[in-house]
């Protein structure tokens, strides 16, 4: 039987997803038994405090000399419209790659220190720093307050800012790389692949990275019975609005317009099944719509949320895997 382009997508995305797993049987990734079976007792729930409570013990001691950071600079007006960068104490003599990090939260909540739940994100800043990489730490707008499109034209806004000012930090310009985790993929993914949200001349990246995001809310309310979501509404309606009829105008997947990016999209093994999923289509999509595929990169064990906690402790493979990614995007 002949596959339809459509389904031909879904079949790459599929066998993406079942193909890249035994891959990193290469890459003998050790973790502590007593950590995996703690992550893999919160399973598919989405409980970032609870894995952030895994982690919190092993950022004890850990190091902060070496870096140093400017608190809460303004790149709006809103008081959520701040960031914070990281940069290496000792200035190198030649300007350094750039690192933005998009938290989650849902759309309605989080925070780039999330003070109260540990070193979070901090231990970015710290570990990137003495790494040799100027790392930005930001919050943006939050639903229902501030609905779509608020969170891409904040992402705009941080890479504007960092364009402008990274040079006073030691940063590179012209080598930022963009991340969002979750909600904030969903975010970074609107900037980074759709033209209405970039200015005339361009995203302004080097790379864009994607953990766990959610790129497509039609797709998600339709499926949404299928992955065992529960209740009235459609899911993040608080971001993108009752009127599910214009989810179709709001979702990244069907609106591939900006140029071609090196990218990497990740997901972890106990990621609620839509974001496993999306990332798949959301590659396939990639595939044939710029007739080459972004790195995807599986992350074994680990939870909505908890693989980012493991940097700056001594668990270093997912630090080094988006430092290798930094340094030389799709290299």
């Amino acid at each position: 039987m002949l596959l339809t382009a459509r389904s031909l997508v879904w079949t790459v995305a599929v066998l993406a997803l079942l193909t890249v797993v035994p891959a990193f049987a290469e890459d003998a990734y050790q973790i502590d038994p007593a950590i995996a079976a703690k992550l893999r007792a919160i399973g598919n729930r989405i409980n970032v405090g609870e894995a952030a409570k895994i982690y919190v013990p092993l950022h004890a001691n850990t190091p902060k000399d070496g870096v140093k950071h400017t608190d809460n600079l303004s790149y709006g007006r809103d008081p959520l419209e701040k960031l914070d960068v990281y940069e290496p104490a000792a200035r190198p003599a030649r300007p350094v790659p750039v690192f933005i990090y998009i938290h989650g939260g849902g759309f309605m909540r989080g925070d780039k220190t999330n003070r109260g739940m540990g070193p979070f994100y901090a231990n970015l800043g710290y570990w990137f720093g003495r790494h040799g990489v100027v790392t930005v730490l930001a919050n943006y707008r939050l639903a229902p307050t501030d609905p779509w499109p608020a969170g891409a034209n904040d992402i705009a806004g941080i890479v504007a800012w960092t364009h402008a000012h990274i040079a006073s930090y030691g940063g590179d310009p012209k080598h930022i790389v963009l991340m969002g985790e979750s909600a904030g993929a969903s975010h970074v993914a609107a900037y980074a692949l759709e033209r209405r949200f970039q200015p005339r001349t361009g995203p302004g990246l080097a790379g864009a990275i994607l953990l766990s995001g959610f790129y497509d809310p039609a797709f998600e309310t339709k499926a949404a019975p299928r992955f065992g979501a529960s209740g009235p509404g459609a899911p993040n309606e608080a971001y993108y609005g009752k009127n599910t009829s214009r989810y179709a105008m709001h979702a990244t997947m069907k609106h591939l317009t900006g140029p071609k990016l090196p990218m990497l999209i990740g997901y972890n093994e106990f990621d609620p099944p839509e974001a496993q999923v999306e990332a798949g289509i959301l590659f396939g999509d990639l595939c044939e719509h710029f007739g080459d595929c972004p790195d995807l990169l599986y992350i074994p064990y680990h939870v909505n949320g908890s693989a980012m906690f493991t940097i700056d402790t001594p668990d270093e493979w997912m630090a080094n895997k988006l430092l290798d990614f930094i340094r030389t995007p799709g290299g």
